[in-house]
């Protein structure tokens, strides 16, 4: 092989390597994607939970002062 085929075959060797580290750049972004959309999901989740609680305990709230008047 001459030089240029040698400077060929090492420019040709560094993209690959280069379009591998961005294949797996872009498999981590996505697993973190995946990650991230569960997380938010969770979050929503444990969100409406806490909405169900809060409300649990207004309606506890106001049935419990009118009994707590009638024993004062």
């Amino acid at each position: 092989m001459d030089g240029v085929q040698t400077e060929m075959l090492q420019r040709i060797t560094r993209v690959e390597t280069k379009v591998d580290n961005m294949d797996e750049k872009l498999d981590r972004a996505i697993l973190a994607n995946e990650t991230a959309t569960a997380a938010l999901h969770s979050a929503e989740s444990a969100h409406d939970r806490l909405d169900r609680i809060e409300d649990n305990q207004k309606w506890l709230w106001r049935t419990m002062r009118p009994l707590k008047k009638s024993f004062s």
